[in-house]
């Protein structure tokens, strides 16, 4: 039978073990004999308290791989479970920063909700801001970044196009004799039956001011040039009863296929030079009204 005096010591180990865990002694001096393998067997959880109590205190000051000294119990397995989580988590959350949104965390109750939800918030954000750096605010449609996309994915492809590079005509006139704002209805007109006349495969851009470019994957550039007149007809019959100033736009049109030592840039410049050349013809036909 264990006598007064050691239950009293172990006691008061086992209180220093919960209060004042680093400075807990049994003092095993004051045992009696008799006691010595309860006494064993209560210093070594003391040693395992110990232990975790450190393990726990250095994951409190972000050491999540901190190790235990004595990790063969029970006490350790949830304690290393969360350490295995934590580090999930923070491999995850480089992920996340370098920009992968397909990552996930598991086993952390609410908080995992809340990070997976932080996720898909920012993969939305980065859709909406990757969506806004390729958009014409005024327009809607494609800028020049987003053709450059398009047509070098096109070109590593070797997927053969036309690309029109169509110019508004007279919309300086417009902008200094009506105003910017019915410039900008101009620059949505022309746009907008644009937009309507396009095929499947085919993709509108704004490329600057008064520039749009149309890229066409099914059609060639002749029948592409021949649609543009009959788009160019539509827009007068369109604007002539809503609008006092003369409307139409000049256009150029190339084929654009991968050969050597020819760049995208060389062909854009052909077919300025062909918008070029209708815009001149333009001018002359309307050469009192841009005056």
């Amino acid at each position: 039978m264990m006598e007064n005096n050691d239950q009293e010591i172990f006691l008061e180990y086992i209180k220093q073990l919960l209060y004042n865990t680093d400075e807990a002694s049994l003092h095993r001096e004051k045992l009696s004999n008799s006691v010595s393998q309860l006494a064993d067997g209560l210093e070594y959880l003391g040693e395992i308290i110990k232990d975790e109590k450190n393990v726990l205190t250095k994951m409190a000051q972000g050491k999540i791989d901190a190790d235990f000294q004595y990790s063969h119990h029970y006490l350790a397995a949830p304690v290393k479970s969360i350490q295995s989580n934590l580090k999930h988590l923070s491999w995850v959350a480089k992920r996340v920063a370098a920009g992968d949104y397909q990552q996930s965390v598991s086993n952390l109750g609410s908080f995992s909700d809340s990070f997976n939800e932080m996720i898909k918030q920012l993969d939305q954000y980065r859709d909406q801001m990757e969506q806004m750096s390729n958009t014409d605010v005024l327009t809607g449609v494609g800028n020049r970044r987003a053709f450059n996309i398009l047509i070098e994915k096109l070109w590593d492809q070797d997927i053969n196009c036309s690309v029109s590079f169509i110019d508004i005509d007279g919309l300086k006139y417009c902008n200094d004799h009506y105003g910017h704002s019915q410039g900008d209805y101009y620059i949505q007109s022309v746009c907008q039956i644009l937009k309507e006349n396009l095929k499947e495969n085919e993709f509108i851009f704004r490329f600057g001011g008064d520039e749009f470019l149309v890229l066409s994957q099914r059609d060639c550039a002749e029948d592409c040039q021949i649609r543009l007149v009959q788009i160019q007809n539509e827009l007068v019959e369109k604007m002539e009863h809503t609008v006092s100033y003369p409307c139409g736009f000049s256009f150029g049109c190339i084929d654009v296929k991968k050969i050597p030592n020819k760049t995208i840039s060389e062909y854009l410049s052909l077919a300025d030079k062909k918008m070029y050349h209708s815009k001149m013809q333009h001018y002359k036909a309307h050469y009192k009204e841009f005056k």
